[in-house]
């Protein structure tokens, strides 16, 4: 059999801007049911994103070190992220270690979120989510912000806590030693 030689013109690509997320570890954009499992994800504009999709589970995953959010939960539903840690994401770019956006339904249980750029958890336009605990440590702003209604925040270790949402419950916290705020609720 001839062996034929390929020959392939490589087109040089533009660098990523400092300022935007043009890489991503872990990208499920659309599908169902998937579950990401162990590992590290580091060094990446975006450590593990999830969109548009529905019961996903995230579970001991640990994302390191990505310019921008370690994990993102965007538009999403009955998403499970237990037992992962979000660390060291965002500095320099002022970003959480996880962050959801107008996702409902889902259960964030068991994380750790420490040294984040910004927050540990930022949650935006996300209804009936459970935040149960989770320890978020030495982020510089307040531990989490929570904006939705009718999500339920139980025993997440020392985070500061503000509530920009109706009809929230929050038990079992304790909001020591944060560079921002304790636990505030805010008119939302």
């Amino acid at each position: 059999m001839p062996i034929r030689e390929a020959s392939m013109i490589l087109e040089p690509f533009e660098p990523c801007p400092e300022d935007e997320p043009c890489d991503i570890g872990v990208l499920n954009d659309g599908h169902d049911a998937v579950t990401i499992e162990g590992g590290t994800i580091r060094d990446f504009g975006l450590g593990v994103v999830v969109v548009r999709a529905k019961r996903n589970r995230l579970r001991d995953v640990a994302a390191v070190d990505n310019a921008f959010e370690g994990i993102v939960i965007f538009r999403s539903e009955r998403t499970r992220v237990h037992g992962s840690s979000a660390s060291q994401n965002g500095v320099g770019n002022s970003r959480p270690g996880i962050a959801l956006a107008e996702s409902d339904n889902n259960r964030i249980t068991g994380n750790t979120m420490s040294r984040n750029g910004d927050l540990a958890l930022f949650m935006e336009a996300s209804d009936h989510n459970l935040i149960r605990h989770n320890k978020a440590r030495g982020n510089p702003e307040d531990g989490m912000i929570i904006e939705g209604n009718r999500n339920l925040v139980i025993g997440s270790g020392r985070a500061g806590i503000i509530v920009g949402s109706r009809s929230t419950t929050i038990t079992n916290n304790r909001a020591v030693r944060n560079a921002g705020l304790g636990i505030r609720a805010v008119k939302g």
